[in-house]
């Protein structure tokens, strides 16, 4: 609501802006035509322009800008609802702006259902209708409504004529034009204005030509004064009889030659361009190597300030950045801060700095309701500012409390800090936090000072910890050797393992195309990496004969060698089956690889 609102004011300020050079420069002199061009494109260009960037771009070291742990954010909304100044300009504008519309839509209803219930006789282009009304001919487009027992026929010809005008060169569209914008944009008086100025020139067109056809300009000027104490015509339409006749006989009786009217028109561009340069420039960045750096920028003092947010930031804290960020010429203001069990919940975070620039951030929760860890990063250059942004912060790294830094800054190490991670509890190294899938992640909590310290009894400046979602309840497939519990020979067995279980109790025991007891209970070991596997079929257990691909392996052979992800299938041979091979007696099992 806030950007259309937004959009909404510059499209009256441009409104504005062709209304006063047209009300101080062009209004007062003929050339009717050319206004009417200018008032058209004036509504036009304000609706358009708005939408109109200029981008402008600057550079920044690779040293500024760390991409490997932040990224580029756009203000979003919060999943909290709220109610701010911007929701409630918003609804009192629809309000009124329905209010119009349907003001509009009736008005428009009347005319067609005048022109619909009245007989209409075709003339050439125009179509003409006959009323008994006390009313003054109008048009609507193509249709010319007149009452002909209220005038001469001298008189009536001239109306006439000057409504065919009208009705000719479309005038009715600009009537429609000129009334939808007072609808949009109601609450900017000039849009007022500028309709009445538009009915005004359409006004001014059609006596221009009309005298020009007929020749008549006394007999005219003596009509326009009789029409006025007629009447008022339906709205949106185009009538004879406006309210300003005396001006009307003004301009008539005024030149058309006017040699200054080009140059005072495109007065409006030069205001228009200054217009757009103040209020619709967005700034991108470049960032460039280190060596292009030390090219480019040697010598230069940048400096970057940055005010870190997570749910374990305090109202200390919160202070502290205001005070450092005042010291920048920058002001912070906190809204809408919500703390709950000591943590922050909800935070919106306006900066404005010297020129009048400004930004707001709402932060972002996670499904859990935790706020997402995000930075207000500035980079100062000779004590202004050059650029900045709200970052998200990711998982990849963090760095705690308030940073400053410049670029050439000859010990960059010195504003980091010592920090420990820790995934479901456990620490890790910084390699294994890069590895992670940001959509493995459930939450992040950052600790610091001595919240960190109690937590890892080390002297360290802060721990992140990162709790990972819970995975879906898959079953994890594979194929291995067990020893059912109820017999001493072992047999190859498929089975699946929930990833979240140490061991797997599988009740069933399913055999690869070997008879078994259904109701053993049997429990797979998963084993570590680098721990040593022993030969399951090693010690007091006879070894039953293992056969690959049709080799015999020999006695010695280490089942364990074979990866699982290698095995097509496997057969167990019992009894009768296996006694058909030669040191068969203790079993058989037949193993297909995929190679």
């Amino acid at each position: 609501m806030e950007n259309l609102f937004i959009y909404f004011l510059k499209s009256a300020a441009i409104l504005s802006i062709f209304f006063l050079v047209y009300r101080l420069l062009l209004s007062h002199e003929p050339g009717f035509s050319a206004n009417r061009k200018f008032l058209t494109g004036g509504i036009l260009a304000s609706f358009l322009l708005p939408s109109v960037k200029f981008t402008r771009n600057i550079t920044l070291p690779e040293s500024v800008v760390n991409t490997n742990y932040t990224k580029n954010l756009n203000p979003v909304a919060s999943n909290t609802t709220s109610f701010d100044i911007w929701e409630a300009f918003g609804l009192i504008y629809l309000v009124v702006l329905s209010v119009l519309l349907l003001r509009f839509t009736v008005q428009l209803y009347s005319v067609i259902r005048l022109i619909i219930s009245s007989k209409a006789i075709k003339s050439g282009e125009f179509y003409f209708i006959e009323t008994r009304q006390n009313i003054g001919p109008f048009s609507f487009f193509h249709f010319i409504i007149y009452n002909p027992q209220l005038y001469n026929k001298k008189e009536l010809q001239l109306m006439l004529c000057h409504e065919k005008i009208h009705a000719r060169q479309w005038h009715s569209a600009d009537i429609l034009l000129a009334q939808l914008t007072t609808c949009i944009l109601w609450f900017n008086p000039l849009s007022w204005l500028y309709k009445r100025g538009i009915t005004q020139n359409l006004e001014f067109i059609a006596d221009a030509e009309t005298i020009q056809v007929s020749g008549k300009k006394n007999t005219y000027q003596q009509t326009l004064v009789k029409a006025a104490v007629t009447q008022m015509p339906p709205a949106l339409t185009n009538n004879f009889y406006q309210s300003f006749i005396k001006k009307r006989i003004l301009m008539l009786n005024k030149s058309n030659q006017n040699p200054q009217k080009a140059w005072k028109m495109s007065l409006v561009f030069p205001l228009i361009l200054t217009f757009l340069l103040s209020f619709n420039v967005e700034t991108e960045a470049r960032i460039i190597s280190s060596q292009e750096t030390s090219e480019k920028i040697a010598g230069d003092k940048q400096q970057i300030l940055e005010a870190h947010f997570a749910e374990n930031t305090t109202e200390e804290e919160l202070d502290h950045y205001k005070k450092r960020f005042a010291e920048k010429n920058v002001k912070l203001e906190w809204k809408k801060v919500n703390f709950k069990d000591g943590k922050l919940q909800n935070l919106h975070v306006r900066y404005t700095i010297e020129n009048g620039e400004s930004k707001t951030f709402q932060a972002k929760t996670n499904e859990n309701g935790s706020l997402l860890p995000f930075m207000l990063r500035m980079v100062f250059k000779n004590g202004e500012v050059i650029a900045t942004d709200f970052l998200e912060i990711t998982t990849n790294e963090v760095i705690v409390n308030l940073v400053e830094s410049g670029v050439s800054d000859p010990h960059p190490s010195k504003t980091r800090k010592r920090l420990i991670y820790k995934i479901d509890g456990k620490e890790v190294n910084k390699s294994k936090v890069d590895a992670l899938d940001p959509n493995e992640i459930e939450s992040v909590n950052v600790l610091k000072g001595e919240k960190a310290a109690a937590k890892t009894n080390k002297k360290v400046e802060g721990v992140i910890e990162i709790k990972l979602k819970e995975k879906e309840n898959q079953n994890i497939k594979g194929t291995g050797f067990i020893k059912d519990k109820t017999q001493e020979e072992p047999v190859a067995m498929s089975f699946r393992k929930n990833p979240k279980a140490k061991e797997a109790l599988i009740p069933e025991a399913e055999a690869i195309n070997a008879t078994q007891n259904k109701n053993a209970s049997i429990a797979i070991r998963k084993i570590e990496n680098g721990q040593k596997s022993a030969n399951p079929f090693s010690g007091e257990s006879p070894q039953p004969l293992i056969i690959i691909d049709g080799k015999e392996q020999s006695k010695n052979f280490n089942i364990n060698s074979i990866d699982p992800g290698d095995i097509k299938s496997i057969d167990v041979l019992k009894g009768d089956a296996a006694s058909s091979y030669k040191n068969g007696e203790n079993g058989v099992i037949k193993i297909s690889t995929k190679n």
